[in-house]
């Protein structure tokens, strides 16, 4: 069934676009059990920083973790919770999407495979935490690159990965 796209949405779209940047999209709640601040460190140091911008895609919890993410990677943009399945405009704008579940609750083990199936679809790249739920399927598969990602180092090095072989890894997914 297509989907009309909100006005709302559309306006979100047409800016993201104007930005001209390759787009690390993370989609879900926002806070310190989902912590981006870690990516937002890599992009940082990386030499080619200004060729990408941080899409912040869901709700946030207190304490302003969206503000500390800002301070440390400037281009940072957080977009409020968007009624599915109008998120999926956003995502097929991504360059490389996130998928940084744990195996903690029943929701993290069961949210990673619609986030997995929704980046999928739009053959968007993964950058995922290393836990078996992605490794065997995002890393085996080479939908994505599988990371600690507690490691600015690896998220930096697994970002540069995804763009120097970003046809194949967009391959695998169709």
């Amino acid at each position: 069934k297509s989907v009309n796209v909100d006005e709302e949405i559309q306006k979100i779209v047409d800016d993201l676009i104007c930005i001209n940047k390759k787009i690390v999209l993370y989609q879900g709640w926002i806070g310190k059990g989902r912590d981006i601040t870690k990516v937002a460190e890599a992009l940082n140091k990386l030499k080619n920083k200004d060729e990408y911008a941080l899409v912040l895609l869901g709700s946030a919890t207190a304490g302003d973790p969206i503000g500390e993410i800002k301070s440390i990677f400037n281009t940072t943009i957080h977009i409020p919770f968007l009624k599915p399945p109008q998120h999926l405009f956003v995502t097929e704008l991504a360059h490389i999407g996130i998928a940084t579940y744990d195996d903690s609750s029943l929701n993290n083990v069961f949210c990673a495979p619609n986030k997995i199936y929704e980046y999928a679809e739009k053959n968007v790249p993964i950058l995922a935490r290393d836990i078996p739920g992605l490794s065997n399927t995002v890393g085996k598969y080479k939908a994505g690159v599988c990371v600690n990602m507690d490691s600015v180092d690896e998220i930096a090095i697994a970002i540069q990965e995804l763009d120097a072989n970003y046809d194949e890894y967009r391959q695998s997914l169709e």
